[in-house]
């Protein structure tokens, strides 16, 4: 801390605790204005768009009641009745579900969702700032770093329905842990350092993939510097028991799916040489931007969706950055920008994209490291390894941000010295650059007929053939388990029982079956209610096969399927 006391950037008479407070209670401010709506339907409605954000909801309600009854939260028999199936591979992310689960006992869902949605926004700037302020930037630049980070693009692009991604604080406490511990080795500081990458793995596995990236390259430059140093016992002592805490609680999960992979048979979600980032799009303010309306020409000539496509890196970040780098008030942080260098490169994929326009002839460096690294192939989503440089970008424009600020001096505007005036300017400029579209949000009311299915008495499973996570936040009003479901990474056996089973292919209009069949079968799996969206035609053809209409609202039908008497309890 004091190198950085002595830039004359960190208000004197300041406290760790009390910079966190002040950064805590600044980004919290400055999310208000995009997150307006969450705030206004606190306890009634769903940040996000649905989709995704449904699931996610539906992970904080699973793993807490499979908690609450002994059971394993990674595997489930909520979904893929009659079997259930492993959520070794699903965006779980229990951590979130953690955080929720005494916030919902106290204020219900959807409020705790939203309460850890509004945090993750403030953590996140607020973390990043901890880690700028420990490389020496200063509170102030420290702070516009903490803006740059939780502000971007890649952040609000995903909190419309990934909660799993936009909790990314952990990673940058990580670092700053990483950054601390090679700086003055301790137990505690390994102890830290294992505890809060455990947190990164129950958050999300694209984030450890990510944080184990960075932190190697911080290590190693961390370790060739000082390698005189680090090499005594009580070095490796601590650190080995920062590696144990990992191994004991996040290496479990992670050793699991390594375990498990080879043999799980998974389904490949995305097609990597499509999902990989266009290069524009680090150039052109993407949907979530409020000003994106000019360039929509050209992101509609993207691949992947646009969540995805959310690597705009914004240009006063970018100059800030650059500016730090040529003009340098100390080291410059050769660490982070070769971090920033690998989370571009990575993120474009096995094929360069520019514009839509593939250009084949370019080697690019994603084909070889997935060669090195298998498991990668699961994902199919290059796109998101932008994050690493959506990362070492705040810590680059901080550095910018403390060499501005050592150019302009220590002058005073009046009560307001021409430091803080030039910070605030820069940081507004950052949020007029970053501002995003209003965060949406989803009404929580469950249909009619979901609270009908939810107060009869009889046993039976769901074939939900809505949206796919409208499925999942129907199962959370009625608690039945569901043929199919909607998960990250399923198995190729799950998928085949679903699109294979001749019961299920009539009941979706794919063939036409007997009614005593369709009793039967249905009986023998368990299943007794069908949810469809309303469509011509649709009604006959359910009644033909013996289904008898329940309910009708908001779009959707629920439909009975009778049993065979010997098949009553």
């Amino acid at each position: 801390m004091t190198a950085v006391a002595t830039t004359g950037l960190a208000p004197r008479g300041r406290k760790l605790p009390q910079l966190l407070g002040i950064w805590s209670l600044g980004y919290l401010l400055l999310v208000l204005g995009p997150a307006w709506r969450v705030v206004r339907h606190f306890t009634s409605e769903l940040a996000g768009n649905g989709g995704d954000a449904w699931q996610n909801l539906w992970n904080m309600e699973w793993v807490a009641y499979a908690l609450q009854h002994g059971q394993n939260p990674y595997v489930t028999n909520w979904l893929h009745h009659p079997h259930g199936t492993t959520l070794l591979f699903h965006t779980l992310s229990p951590a979130n579900a953690l955080l929720a689960w005494p916030l919902a006992a106290l204020m219900g869902q959807p409020a705790a969702y939203n309460a850890v949605f509004l945090f993750a926004f403030v953590a996140a700037g607020s973390c990043m700032a901890l880690l700028a302020f420990e490389l020496g930037t200063g509170a102030w630049p420290a702070f516009v770093g903490g803006a740059i980070f939780t502000l971007s693009p890649y952040h609000f692009a995903h909190s419309m329905g990934h909660l799993n991604l936009t909790a990314m604080q952990w990673v940058p406490l990580f670092l700053w842990c990483v950054v601390r511990f090679f700086r003055a080795p301790s137990y505690r500081r390994g102890l830290s350092m294992g505890a809060v990458l455990a947190l990164v793995t129950f958050t999300d596995l694209y984030y450890l993939w990510f944080a184990g990236v960075m932190a190697t390259v911080i290590a190693v430059a961390e370790a060739w510097q000082q390698r005189a140093a680090l090499l005594r016992a009580h070095v490796f002592k601590t650190f080995a028991a920062g590696v144990l805490v990992f191994l004991v609680s996040g290496g479990v999960l992670l050793g699991a799916v390594l375990w498990s992979y080879p043999t799980a048979g998974l389904v490949t979600a995305h097609q990597a040489s499509m999902w990989g980032a266009d290069m524009m799009a680090y150039l052109v303010p993407n949907w979530i931007s409020a000003w994106q309306a000019p360039f929509a020409v050209w992101q509609a000539r993207w691949g992947g969706n646009q969540a995805e496509n959310s690597q705009y890196l914004g240009y006063v970040a970018m100059t800030l950055a650059g500016f730090g780098w040529l003009r340098p008030s100390g080291v410059r942080p050769w660490r982070y920008l070769t971090l920033f260098g690998i989370g571009v490169l990575l993120s474009l994929g096995p094929v360069l994209h520019w514009g839509g326009q593939a250009i084949t002839w370019m080697p690019m460096p994603y084909r070889a490291v997935e060669g090195l690294l298998p498991i990668l192939k699961l994902s199919g989503a290059p796109t998101r390894w932008c994050f690493v440089a959506v990362t070492a970008l705040p810590v680059l424009a901080a550095f910018g941000v403390r060499a501005l600020l050592t150019q302009v001096g220590a002058r005073r505007w009046g009560p307001v010295s021409q430091r803080a005036g030039v910070a605030v300017a820069v940081l507004g400029l950052v949020v007029a650059e970053f501002w995003p579209r209003s965060i949406e949000t989803r009404a929580t009311t469950q249909p009619g007929f979901i609270t009908v299915l939810a107060q009869d008495p009889r046993a039976g499973a769901v074939y939900d053939q809505g949206g796919a996570g409208l499925a999942l936040f129907h199962q959370l009003g009625h608690r039945r388990p569901l043929i199919g479901g909607y998960i990250s990474r399923e198995t190729e056996a799950a998928r085949g029982f679903v699109a294979q089973t001749p019961v299920l292919q009539a009941l979706r209009g794919e063939r036409l079956l007997a009614s005593a069949y369709v009793s039967d079968a249905a009986a023998a799996l368990g299943l007794r209610f069908v949810i469809v969206p309303r469509a011509a035609g649709q009604a006959k053809r359910l009644a033909e096969q013996g289904l008898l209409l329940w309910e009708r609202g908001g779009g959707y039908e629920l439909w009975e399927i009778p049993w065979p008497p010997q098949a009553l309890p």
